[in-house]
């Protein structure tokens, strides 16, 4: 079914009309996703909500209801989107063209040509510049005009846009002069305030810009009012002190850091020379399979192992890390062809809910069980005696 309701557009004051809903007989109800100008036609897109099967052509009753909310808070973007866009070219630079941009009601974006990341002054300076412009309450001039005229008249035309003969020109003067069909404040001041909340690549040559205006400029006010609340509650401090100390507890815990580690380091220097101590480099074989529960990094047990024995050795470490069982294998070059530590970790992992992996010489496995470690290195210990003749 088409439906004729270019009346109401012109009603809109030659703007294309945001509208909520169509309804037809009070019976049925379109919902309208998207608006379009195609030439003198105005092209309302909707989503059927009842079977409308049984409507005829004929005799219809049709009323468009406008989500008032949600077309005052998309008048704020839209305007605010043509005064980011002067002010990026005042700003940034001649060279900045639009290649793209959203108005909804809860946020604007705008994607333009720059090849550089535009820095925090630069978006502040940006920021200032539209802010200036909304508490300035300026008057929006709306005029139809003859393309050519418009031109002439200085009338940003969007590159890559189809305009017709007459086209509507949205002037904000002194500030903004821009070809465009869509739904824009009276004044600047009913803005109220405009904030960018992020800036990013979207591709080479290509940036991002998206802002908030009037009442999400104001929830996100809010937010921030309240994360720096909770902040000073945490820390139990005033809103200047916050920053020093968080500055401060990050310096704190990079000493604690720092002293762990070393601390690390030196616990598992201990194991590991403990560990090696049980190592009798006059026999033929050496197979040490144990659980150490505080080690800090098995792997460094497994390298430590090798650069002591070189040959006929095998090492299984199983430890509780972090609540979870780990089994470290090291396995010297010559036993390789029998035996390798990923066939040892994977039959240990299984018997821990796990499994692991790594490479031939060392191989660690994760598991899920921490009571099955204790078997699973029994277990080992059968396996590898099954697989290698260790005298």
């Amino acid at each position: 079914i088409i439906l004729d309701i270019t009346p109401f557009y012109a009603e809109s004051g030659g703007q294309i009309a945001d509208i909520g809903i169509l309804e037809i007989n009070k019976n049925y109800i379109l919902q309208i996703f998207d608006v379009q100008k195609n030439g003198k036609e105005i092209i309302h897109f909707c989503n059927k909500k009842n079977d409308m099967t049984k409507i005829k052509k004929t005799d219809l009753e049709v009323h468009a209801k406008i989500d008032q909310d949600r077309r005052n808070s998309i008048k704020l973007n839209h305007t605010s989107t043509h005064l980011l866009h002067s002010s990026l070219k005042q700003i940034i630079g001649d060279h900045v063209q639009q290649a793209g941009s959203l108005v909804s009601d809860e946020k604007l974006r705008f994607d333009l040509t720059h090849y550089e990341k535009i820095n925090k002054s630069q978006i502040k300076e940006v920021e200032d510049s539209v802010n200036n412009v909304i508490r300035s309450n300026i008057s929006l001039n709306t005029t139809l005009q003859s393309f050519d005229s418009a031109k002439e008249n200085g009338a940003l035309a969007l590159f890559g846009e189809k305009y017709g003969d007459e086209v509507r020109v949205v002037d904000i003067p002194g500030f903004s002069k821009e070809l465009c069909g869509g739904t824009h404040v009276k004044k600047t001041g009913d803005i109220g305030a405009f904030k960018i909340i992020s800036e990013s690549s979207l591709s080479t040559g290509v940036r991002r810009i998206e802002a908030i205006t009037g009442s999400q400029y104001m929830n996100f006010i809010d937010e921030k009012i309240n994360l720096l609340s909770q902040l000073k509650n945490v820390l139990n401090c005033s809103d200047a002190e916050v920053f020093e100390k968080v500055n401060s507890m990050i310096s704190d815990n990079k000493e604690l850091e720092t002293q762990l580690k070393s601390y690390q380091k030196d616990s598992n220097q201990k194991i590991s020379e403990e560990l090696l101590s049980k190592v009798n480099l006059d026999k033929d074989f050496n197979i040490i399979i144990d659980r150490i529960d505080d080690v800090s990094d098995l792997r460094q047990l497994g390298d430590s192992f090798k650069q002591k024995v070189h040959k006929k050795g095998i090492l299984v470490v199983g430890s509780i890390i972090n609540q979870k069982p780990n089994i470290m294998a090291s396995v010297t070059d010559d036993l390789l062809d029998d035996i390798d530590a990923i066939s040892i970790v994977k039959y240990a992992g299984k018997i821990i809910n796990g499994g692991g992996g790594g490479k031939p010489g060392l191989a660690i496995a994760g598991g899920k069980d921490k009571s099955k470690l204790s078997e699973s290195l029994k277990e080992v210990e059968k396996f590898i005696k099954q697989k290698v003749d260790h005298g």
